[in-house]
């Protein structure tokens, strides 16, 4: 349902989103994202993070508000989250949970999105 990249040397935690994703997936997810983003602080930089949203499917309006909820509190206090995809109604989704926060922008490319987060 996700991977997790982490790039220490940069503090970027990259996460490809796939399939249709259950509570479970969802819960699951948040306790690996912490995972992750306490790896980066230990090397005493902030993280960012980069969502591949390019090869999700159209999940259901539950999971979206969780993961828009999630994002809306930034629990992980991520200084800036962008998310990319290609497809239009995924580009849809992903503007809804880019909505949750100012820490958050949607793109339609990996570069612009990149660019972004270290800009």
């Amino acid at each position: 349902m996700y991977r997790l990249n982490t790039d220490l040397r940069t503090g970027v935690i990259e996460v490809v989103i796939g399939g249709f994703w259950t509570d479970a997936d969802v819960a699951s997810y948040r306790v690996a994202l912490a995972r992750e983003v306490e790896a980066v602080r230990a090397t005493g930089r902030p993280q960012l993070t980069l969502y591949d949203y390019t090869h999700a499917v159209i999940q259901s309006q539950e999971t979206v508000a969780k993961l828009a909820q999630m994002a809306r509190e930034n629990p992980l206090k991520t200084r800036k989250t962008a998310i990319f995809t290609g497809g239009q109604l995924a580009r849809r989704q992903a503007c809804r949970i880019a909505e949750a926060g100012d820490h958050i922008q949607q793109f339609d490319d990996r570069e612009a999105a990149i660019a972004w987060l270290r800009a």
